[in-house]
């Protein structure tokens, strides 16, 4: 597991568009099999981003039609 360190080099709010944004590029990468990101905030909240191929690939046969289904 890697962990980095981001360090605000202006003032802005972090909000889940940026945490998803910087997750699904992380996900993007041909390497990479699953991203799970938590950002803890100092007043206690949370932000969080998940995402795993298996749990694509179980998402995308059950959203598929059934014909496709049966060739498996």
């Amino acid at each position: 597991m890697k962990i980095f360190k981001v360090e605000k080099t202006r003032k802005s709010k972090v909000t889940r568009k940026i945490i998803a944004n910087f997750g699904e590029a992380i996900y993007q990468c041909p390497e990479i099999r699953s991203v799970q990101l938590k950002v803890y905030f100092k007043d206690g909240s949370s932000l969080g981003f998940n995402r795993d191929e298996d749990e694509d690939d179980f998402k995308s046969f059950f959203e598929g039609s059934e014909e496709e289904r049966e060739k498996i």
